[in-house]
């Protein structure tokens, strides 16, 4: 009779630990930059992806001991406050604004941001983009417009 149980826990629990490995290998492969956070401006990074930690200058272990307080200006808290709001009613927010990398330089970011459950409380999954090389093609275009106007 135990061989019975074993077998039909076995039945559920293989594919539970299949799509398990197949999520983390998603998460520890994906090119893009996401992490886990708790829903306050200053909240403490719960999980990380390796992307997002190089995005910002740090090994994986050291920003999974951040707050998100630390990759966002001063300046921004208060929008912070606005968009957690938001994301516990239920909105995703997507919005363009500066990150700060471990050694200090700023850049631009998208970043895209929504709650979930995750063990019966309520996170922020964040997604966030480097901007950074489309800014500079909308400056190079902007400085060659101005050169045409000033030919005409």
């Amino acid at each position: 009779m135990d061989g019975k149980y074993e077998a039909i826990v076995e039945d559920y629990l293989d594919p539970l630990m299949e799509y398990e490995l197949l999520f983390r290998t998603v998460f520890e492969m994906s090119q893009e930059a996401f992490f886990v956070s708790e829903p306050d401006p200053d909240g403490r990074i719960i999980e990380a992806n390796p992307s997002a930690a190089a995005l910002h200058g740090y090994g994986i272990e050291e920003f999974r001991k951040l707050k998100t307080s630390s990759l966002h200006p001063i300046k921004s808290m208060h929008d912070a406050r606005q968009g957690i709001n938001r994301m516990l009613e239920g909105e995703w927010v997507e919005t363009e604004h500066e990150h700060i990398r471990k050694d200090g330089s700023r850049f631009p970011v998208l970043y895209r941001a929504g709650a979930m459950q995750y063990l019966g409380r309520k996170v922020i999954i964040s997604f966030v983009r480097d901007l950074s090389a489309e800014k500079q093609v909308e400056e190079a275009l902007l400085q060659c417009e101005m050169t045409l106007a000033s030919w005409i």
